[in-house]
């Protein structure tokens, strides 16, 4: 992670949704365009892509841009000479194998963490790409301890970087899978019954095994120390968190397990600065007695949950300000969920498992706190709830925060002359563009679009 060495924190209200609605003589309708998902890992992100053909027939793609040194675009793209940088969307390779059923597409959510990124289609079936160090991609890199021709043969631009998306063989039959979340270097998966399968690194105990038996798994582990079934799952860089189904005598609570070094886990507990592979219960007071939770999220070192109140409650670390509490905290970091230090009722929250920064959405715009350099944040070394960005004018429907940067799907209206209204989604993003990330096809490390929105699809 890219980090700074002084304090900086500050919550920025960006309204949502780009400046694109001046009319244009001659203006065109093109085909209309949806982004289908929208993510970010540490210098990369990726998004689905819907539109209508010309011969009315619905077209996808996952796109992705940004650093490919893992293979983690989904493509063999870019060289040493440039660092593997791709600045431009490109197209991740054969995994939409079933024909569209009209613009609800076959990948229905994407996931990315450091180096790899995967995707969840219709059918139940889980794919990745890119860094295999730890199995992510669901293949044992190393299965007699040493590099396995077969694992080479598939490799770019190094060992254990496979470009080309694999299925993740998770142990269940009978129900599909219908989330998905990626850490640092491992992902998880719930299926219809809320049952939970993670793989990858286990380096601090995120698959639910002590580190000392298991490093890694690129064979799925179930997460049986779940005891109840789960609705909703983020992972952040080593640790991950779950939401209870609030049904079927279900309370609605969340778990973690992982790191706790950072008070990652929510539980309240000051004392817990090891690993943790039996799921600790959240402490959130009013959860589970007539306040539920609407929505789950992580980000590097910390997490946060909605609930249905619209108050959003953080716990973790907050060297730079990201749980949105107003003020440093002892040791920078806690294990005790807080409130937001705002009266906004929000309507979602957006994290990143690479990320230093939460944001949340209402119906005034976008709110973020935590991590930045030279972004839309303009470096404020405080938090400021009446700091509007004048980029956006509408709140956009998804956020992705990554490494030093964050991307959104932002609704544009045109107004040709003579002709009728029309909008599309948009892809915009901001931040560090030190690996292309911002997709603007500018020069590699180039800082010319980090304070402004820069659009990508």
């Amino acid at each position: 992670m890219l980090k700074i060495n002084v304090y900086i924190s500050r919550l920025a209200l960006i309204g949502a949704a780009l400046v694109g609605n001046a009319a244009v003589a001659g203006d065109i309708q093109p085909p209309p365009s949806i982004i289908g998902s929208l993510t970010a890992g540490f210098g990369h992100a990726c998004a689905v892509q819907r539109y209508l053909a010309t011969d009315q027939t619905w077209q996808e793609h996952v796109l992705c841009w940004g650093d490919n040194s893992f293979g983690e675009l989904g493509s063999r793209t870019g060289d040493a000479s440039t660092n593997y940088v791709q600045p431009v969307p490109t197209v991740v390779g054969p995994i939409l194998k079933n024909p569209m059923q009209g613009p609800a597409g076959t990948v229905t959510q994407l996931a990315a963490g450091d180096g790899f990124t995967c995707a969840l289609k219709t059918d139940g079936t889980v794919w990745c790409w890119g860094d295999d160090s730890y199995g992510e991609i669901g293949i044992d890199p190393f299965p007699n301890n040493a590099h396995d021709p077969a694992v080479a043969a598939m490799s770019w631009p190094s060992y254990a970087s496979i470009p080309m998306p694999q299925r993740i063989h998770i142990n269940q039959t009978a129900n599909p899978i219908v989330r998905i979340t990626a850490g640092s270097s491992f992902a998880c998966a719930v299926d219809s019954a809320g049952a939970v399968f993670c793989w990858g690194d286990n380096s601090n105990d995120e698959l639910q095994q002590p580190n000392n038996k298991w490093a890694y798994s690129a064979t799925p582990f179930t997460m049986g120390h779940l005891t109840t079934p789960v609705t909703q799952i983020a992972a952040g860089k080593d640790f991950v968190c779950a939401l209870d189904s609030n049904a079927n005598g279900n309370d609605g609570a969340f778990w973690c397990w992982g790191n706790g070094q950072h008070g990652s886990l929510g539980d309240a507990n000051p004392n817990e600065v090891g690993n943790v592979y039996i799921p600790v219960r959240g402490a959130i007071p009013l959860l589970g007695h007539g306040v539920t939770g609407a929505q789950l999220i992580a980000t590097y070192h910390s997490a946060c949950l909605l609930d249905t109140t619209g108050t959003d409650w953080c716990w973790g670390d907050n060297s730079y300000g990201e749980l949105g509490v107003g003020v440093p905290l002892p040791d920078f970091a806690t294990s005790t969920p807080t409130k937001a230090s705002t009266t906004i009722a929000f309507t979602s929250i957006w994290g990143g498992s690479e990320a230093q920064t939460d944001c949340a959405t209402a119906s005034s715009g976008l709110y973020c706190t935590g991590y930045s350099s030279d972004d839309l944040f303009d470096r404020i070394p405080m938090f400021d709830p009446s700091r509007w960005i004048s980029q956006f004018v509408a709140t956009p429907t998804q956020v992705a925060n990554g490494g030093d940067f964050s991307c959104a799907v932002t609704m544009v209206t045109h107004h040709p002359i003579g002709g009728a209204l029309w909008t599309t989604q948009n892809v915009v993003c901001w931040g560090n563009d030190m690996y292309g990330q911002l997709g603007n096809a500018l020069p590699v490390g180039s800082t010319a679009g980090w304070r402004t929105l820069q659009t990508v699809l």
